[in-house]
């Protein structure tokens, strides 16, 4: 019974973390429509897509102005926010829901929608290597943005206004990311530092 509560209780806090309205904004940061393909996991098969060439299409076809436009707009800056957080937290609430499955005798299924527990467990695997996959884009995506943010600004690319943007962004992204390393086996790092008038 405990373990059952513990499915709902995570699933009430997670509603309680992120609306609705959120956790849409935040998805669209991170996937959409056109580039969901890569997270279609299969049990017997590995994660692939084609994402990164998505994304070099589609920077690639974005003038020089539309994208210092992206860069200084920051409409989406609290949701940039709570990038890492949203998928840091699904990770590991399934991962939670694989272990108590797993090695919990007294499980008991959180919902009717599924026909037993071997159904559920292949479940749990699936979303647990699926928010996995998106954690450790998310973070090559990051590093990446990074290294060239660092480029531009050395190479004085970029005005004092998109800069200054770009920093607000990626400061924003530096929690959940410190957290992201330790989860991936990475070496922290600071993705800013605000007192360098570089980057």
């Amino acid at each position: 019974m405990m373990a059952c509560d513990s499915a709902h209780s995570a699933g009430d806090y997670n509603h309680k973390m992120f609306t609705n309205d959120d956790s849409n904004h935040i998805d669209g940061l991170t996937t959409g429509i056109k580039f969901n393909k890569r997270y279609q996991y299969y049990f017997d098969h590995p994660i692939d897509g084609d994402q990164e060439a998505l994304l070099v299409e589609h920077v690639n076809n974005l003038s020089k102005e539309q994208v210092v436009q992206q860069i200084q707009d920051i409409k989406a800056l609290p949701y940039i926010a709570k990038v890492f957080e949203r998928r840091l937290f699904l990770f590991q609430y399934w991962n939670s829901q694989k272990n108590l499955v797993e090695f919990n005798a007294d499980f008991q299924l959180p919902s009717d929608l599924y026909a037993d527990k071997a159904s559920y467990m292949n479940q749990c695997f699936g979303q647990v290597r699926t928010h996995r996959q998106i954690i450790r884009d998310l973070y090559n995506m990051v590093l990446e943005l990074q290294k060239h943010s660092i480029a531009a600004a050395s190479s004085n690319l970029l005005d004092d206004i998109s800069l200054n943007q770009l920093k607000a962004k990626m400061s924003a992204l530096q929690p959940g990311f410190q957290e992201t390393c330790e989860l991936l086996g990475e070496p922290k790092q600071q993705l800013v530092w605000n007192s360098s008038t570089c980057w």
